[in-house]
C-alpha cells in the first residue's frame, strides 16, 4: 500500500487538494472503500456543489468539510492502495498520524507539504473565511516541514491560477506516486478544480471581508 501524508496550513487548500487526489483510481480518504463506485460517484460525494456561489454569511461550511469522514479501517483496503491521510502539522514530521508506524515492510511512505509561498496571507484570511481553526504550533511546524528536504512541496501558487496550473501541479504529484493519470480522472480532477475556485475568497474580495472582520477600519 501507498501510504500519503499531505500537511498543509489552515486556508492552504489541503483539504481540496485531498479531495482530488480521492478521485484516482483505487485512492482512498474520505469515500467509502465499498466496491461499485465510478468516478462520477465519487466527484459527486466529493463536490463542492452545496456551498458553490454561498458567501461568508450564507453557508457553514465546518458543517460542509465534517459531512466526510476519513477512512480509518485501512487494513480493509486493497494491498495496493493509495491511502491519504490530510491534515495540519501536528509535529514537524507529520499531520495527525505517523505513516512511518502505520506502514508495513512492503509498504511505501510519501509526506507532501503545501507550499503558501507568496500567499500566506491569502491563505490565512481564506481560513478564517472558511470557519478554520488556527493553532500557532501548526504555523512553527510548517516551517519546519517548508525546510525539510525529504518532504515533498506542492505549490499553491499553481491552486489559485487557470486549470493548466493546477493541472501541471497535481500531474506533478501524481507522478512522484507513480500514478498515470486517466483520461476520465483529469475531467473529475478539473471539475473539481473549477467547482473549489467558486468556494474561496479571490484576491480581490479580501480587503472587504477584512473591513468586515475590523481587520481594515473605515474609520
Amino acid at each position: 500500500m501507498k501510504y500519503v501524508s499531505i500537511a498543509f496550513l489552515p486556508g492552504a487548500a489541503g483539504n481540496f487538494f485531498s479531495r482530488c487526489l480521492n478521485l484516482l483510481d483505487n485512492a482512498h480518504c474520505f469515500v467509502p472503500p465499498g466496491a461499485g463506485l465510478t468516478i462520477d460517484d465519487k466527484l459527486e460525494i466529493l463536490g463542492y456543489t452545496k456551498v458553490i456561489d454561498k458567501d461568508f454569511g450564507e453557508r457553514n461550511w465546518l458543517d460542509f468539510e465534517f459531512s466526510l469522514e476519513h477512512i480509518k479501517h485501512r487494513l480493509s483496503l486493497p494491498s495496493d492502495a493509495l491511502y491519504i491521510v490530510p491534515g495540519h502539522p501536528m509535529t514537524t514530521t507529520h499531520t495527525h498520524a505517523n505513516l512511518y508506524d502505520l506502514a508495513g515492510d512492503d509498504d511505501e511512505v510519501y509526506n507532501f507539504y503545501i507550499d503558501t509561498g507568496n500567499h500566506f496571507e491569502w491563505a490565512y484570511i481564506n481560513a478564517l473565511y472558511k470557519d478554520s481553526f488556527l493553532r500557532p504550533d501548526w504555523f512553527l511546524n510548517g516551517q519546519v516541514m517548508l525546510q525539510d528536504p525529504n518532504m515533498y512541496k506542492i505549490q499553491l501558487s499553481n491552486f489559485l491560477g487557470d486549470w493548466g496550473d493546477f493541472k501541471t501541479e497535481f500531474t506533478k504529484t501524481c507522478t512522484i506516486l507513480g500514478h498515470a493519470l486517466s483520461v476520465d480522472e483529469l475531467r473529475a480532477v478539473e471539475t473539481l478544480h473549477k467547482q473549489w475556485k467558486q468556494t474561496i475568497l479571490e484576491y480581490k474580495d479580501m480587503d472587504s471581508f477584512k473591513k468586515l472582520l475590523g481587520f481594515i477600519r473605515n474609520d
